[in-house]
C-alpha cells in the first residue's frame, strides 16, 4: 500500500501501538479484520467462526509512510522500533 506499512506483530499488538503512539508515530489498526465483528455492519456471526481473520484483526498494525518522509523521521521510527524490542 502507498499509505501504510502493514505489520503483524502477535501477542504485543496493543502495547506496541501504545509504545509507537507515545513516540508521536501514527498507528492504525488494520480495517475490519472479522468483518461479522464490526457493530456498524450488524452481520450474523459464521458458523466456522473465520479463525483467521480474527488474527489479523488483534495482531495487525499499520504504520504510515508516504514520499514526504525525509530520511530522519524515518531513521527515527527504526530506533523507535528497535528501542521497544530492546526493552524500552
Amino acid at each position: 500500500s502507498p499509505f501504510g506499512f502493514p505489520i503483524y506483530a502477535k501477542g504485543i499488538t496493543q502495547d506496541l501501538i501504545e509504545f509507537l503512539e507515545g513516540r508521536k508515530i501514527a498507528t492504525r489498526r488494520v480495517f475490519a479484520g472479522n468483518i461479522t465483528k464490526q457493530p456498524g455492519f450488524n452481520l450474523p456471526n459464521v458458523i466456522f467462526g473465520l479463525p483467521g481473520c480474527n488474527d489479523v484483526m488483534e495482531n495487525m498494525l499499520w504504520i504510515g509512510c508516504h514520499p514526504g518522509l525525509t530520511k530522519e523521521m524515518l531513521d527515527y521510527v527504526s530506533e523507535s522500533f528497535d528501542d521497544y524490542f530492546r526493552g524500552k
